[in-house]
């Protein structure tokens, strides 16, 4: 399948007219004859790093980033130029059970505004770096996208006009890790590599300097716009809560084919490991001790009868998590379970005992009781004035 390459760089003169160079030196590069390579994985290797570039390996933490970098075989041609060993046409990455991310950490990109080149720009959660055949690399922004029906996060990217997307699944057998699949990129594209970033908070500040930008080799045009998430943005990315033994690294899996010969593919792991110049030395998620847990709790309690067209429920029914069925006026001595805004029913607040012959045996007013009483003094009091 082969994709109309319309020029879209970006918006304003410069970005355009670099476009036009870059795109006239990929068809110029394409249209050398080349020497036989066959199509292959020559590289491919990854990270989880913290903001100073050292291995991020807090089971349950959040990374800086995380990144992989593939680099396929090549050719030369009869100029002396470096040509692709083939067509890619799919990429498929496992990542490590447990590494996953959080796609409503962000807003989402919708494919038009993809293709118009107007992603919010809070919707960017990384960079991806193409190295093309001729041997210069074009960095383009990651956005979020809006995902297709049964596919739980989609990411997307434009490359010399033509869209590019990275769909996310879940592998239902086994150890239920995330697959990223970019399926069919176009052949018109001579890739012969590729390094993608994510940020682990995409809304982090830290960030902004590459934020909604294309560089060109090492000249980028920065924008320094902030993603205008808030003070406290969500996290995207989150390490696996399972820990590994020392010198023990999680695998990450490639395979891709080439349209010249569609679902032949080949295959590739690597292992995590520390930071250059420690690389050789293996390492996994640590600090399971420290595994970061938020959680909130309330405990079921009961609260005064309201009188309105309330649900009542028994304490019985109230303290075995009971949905209610219905509404009605509260009877005297009854209590109704409200429902919480994202927890369901719960039970909250509710004094004094029941009277003699309701269920829960006899003693002072209930809380219905109470607030009945309350209620018949304040209008006789209003009455009598």
């Amino acid at each position: 399948m082969v994709r109309k390459a319309v020029l879209r760089i970006g918006n304003g003169p410069t970005r355009a007219l670099i476009g036009v160079l870059m795109a006239s030196a990929v068809l110029l590069a394409a249209s050398a004859s080349t020497a036989s390579a066959d199509f292959g994985i020559e590289s491919f290797d990854g990270s989880v790093v913290s903001a100073d570039g050292s291995a991020f390996t807090q089971a349950g933490g959040h990374p800086y980033q995380a990144e992989t970098t593939i680099m396929f075989n090549t050719a030369t041609n009869t100029r002396g130029e470096i040509t692709p060993g083939g067509s890619l046409r799919d990429v498929s990455i496992e990542l490590p059970a447990g590494f996953i991310g959080n796609p409503t950490a962000v807003p989402a990109c919708q494919e038009s505004e993809l293709v118009t080149l107007n992603c919010p720009i809070g919707s960017q959660v990384g960079l991806i770096k193409i190295f093309q055949a001729e041997g210069s690399q074009i960095t383009e922004p990651l956005f979020s996208m809006v995902p297709p029906p049964g596919v739980p996060a989609e990411f997307g990217f434009v490359f010399l006009g033509a869209t590019t997307h990275l769909l996310a699944s879940v592998r239902e057998a086994g150890d239920y890790g995330v697959n990223v699949i970019t399926p069919e990129i176009s052949e018109s594209l001579p890739v012969v590599g590729t390094k993608v970033t994510l940020w682990g908070v995409p809304g982090d500040p830290a960030h902004d300097a590459v934020r909604d930008t294309t560089c060109f080799g090492e000249f980028c045009l920065p924008s320094g716009k902030s993603a205008g998430l808030g003070l406290n943005p969500k996290a995207f990315l989150t390490n696996p809560t399972g820990c590994t033994p020392v010198g023990v690294g999680l695998e990450t899996r490639l395979s891709a084919d080439s349209w010249q010969e569609p679902g032949l593919y080949r295959e590739t792991s690597f292992l995590s490991h520390e930071s250059v110049p420690d690389q050789a030395v293996r390492v996994g998620p640590t600090g399971c001790a420290d595994v970061p847990f938020h959680a909130e709790c309330q405990r079921p309690a009961y609260e005064s009868c309201h009188r309105s067209a309330n649900g009542s429920r028994s304490k019985r029914e109230c303290a075995a998590g009971r949905p209610r069925k219905r509404r009605r006026d509260c009877p005297v001595g009854g209590e109704r379970c409200r429902t919480a805004a994202s927890a369901g029913d719960v039970c909250v607040a509710f004094g004094g005992k029941r009277p003699a012959g309701m269920l829960g045996g006899a003693g002072r007013l209930s809380g219905c009781q109470r607030t009945e009483r309350r209620r018949r003094l304040r209008r006789r009091a209003g009455a009598m004035s």
